[in-house]
């Protein structure tokens, strides 16, 4: 039985099935209060803390990356990927994240040097990434924007208390209340060990809450966010943002990075509606897009979260949306470089 246990654990541990959120700790003094009501606040310069179990490291222009001039030389092609949380990175090394893992493949373009800039920060939505790319990240003169939207991008601002932390919002509240349904560990250990938590999850599949907690985020996510008055104001910097890129001709795309969960197939996606209703809005507004959920379906949804009661995607999902990225700019972007192809394609 000993044996069993030990080489299930060591299963789970491999395929990331289970992985428990032990080490989780959210960011203690990461931000900065700015001046700018449309930005709010920005990630400390020099900060360095473990946050959600991964090392995190802030550079001096208060972006989780590499030092990066303003200014970039003849060879240089730039990359800037604007985005919250997801793409900043939580739960994973800087180097798991899908703009540094998209780096290194572009890397091997000869000639060129290609920099694929993060500029992702927890807790910001649209209207905070696009404020923030017009007082600053148009400084980094990028040949291309990749705005990653997640869906509660449309959210209300966010902004910071007295001790630095993100004040809650109204929807901040709903997620408390939908925590407080899911139904506690029947097994235990499962704060410690993969197994435990992964057979955990199947224990209590039967559970009433967990089918309450489903329709609720369905209904949130696919109608009622959308009457939140963030709504229009998402819209109105996506336009901005647009209008932005186009003035200044670099290409841009917004990416929708669906959320690891329930990835059986697109049509059975509870969120499928909330992606359409954005799609047809950036459609309608010639704002070019992509919503590589295909290539995520199939996935175990473990192996796709950084842990598995949260959402972030782990370096597996990141690889995926690299990978998406990566073909989606060989199609529509003429400047990108055709010769590279990323693991698993090859020259048709």
């Amino acid at each position: 039985m000993g044996v069993a246990l030990l080489f299930g654990e060591g299963v789970c541990r491999i395929a990331g099935l289970g992985r428990p959120n032990l080490t989780l700790t959210g960011p203690r003094q990461l931000y900065v209060p700015d001046a700018d009501p449309q930005i709010a606040f920005r990630m400390r310069p020099g900060y360095a803390d473990f946050v959600y179990g991964a090392p995190v490291a802030i550079n001096r222009q208060g972006l989780r990356d590499d030092e990066y001039p303003y200014a970039k030389v003849t060879n240089q092609k730039r990359i800037l990927v604007l985005g919250d949380s997801v793409a900043f990175g939580y739960g994973v090394p800087a180097q798991d994240t899908f703009a540094k893992q998209w780096e290194k493949l572009l890397r091997t373009d000869p000639g060129v040097e290609w920099q694929v800039i993060n500029a992702g920060v927890p807790g910001y939505t649209t209207v905070q990434e696009v404020r923030w790319f017009e007082v600053e990240g148009l400084r980094y003169q990028p040949d291309a924007v990749i705005l990653t939207y997640v869906m509660n991008d449309p959210e209300e601002v966010h902004t910071l208390d007295a001790n630095g932390q993100i004040v809650p919002l109204p929807a901040d509240q709903f997620y408390r209340a939908i925590y407080d349904i899911l139904p506690r560990p029947v097994l235990p250990f499962t704060r410690y060990s993969y197994l435990m938590k992964f057979l955990d999850r199947w224990f209590q599949f039967a559970e009433p809450g967990w089918h309450e907690v489903h329709d609720r985020l369905t209904r949130f996510f696919n109608e009622a966010i959308f009457d939140q008055p963030g709504w229009p104001c998402c819209q109105e910097a996506l336009l901005w943002l647009r209008d932005l890129c186009r003035e200044r001709e670099m290409f841009l795309l917004v990416a929708i990075y669906p959320t690891m969960y329930r990835l059986h197939s697109v049509e059975e996606h509870p969120f499928a509606l909330h992606y359409q209703k954005v799609q047809d809005f950036l459609e309608a507004h010639d704002i070019p897009s992509l919503l590589p959920l295909p290539d995520f379906i199939g996935q175990s949804v473990d192996a796709m979260r950084a842990y598995v009661d949260d959402p972030h995607p782990s370096r597996a999902s990141h690889a995926i949306f690299t990978r998406s990225l990566h073909k989606e700019l060989q199609r529509a972007w003429p400047e990108y470089p055709q010769n590279i192809f990323s693991e698993g394609e090859g020259a048709e």
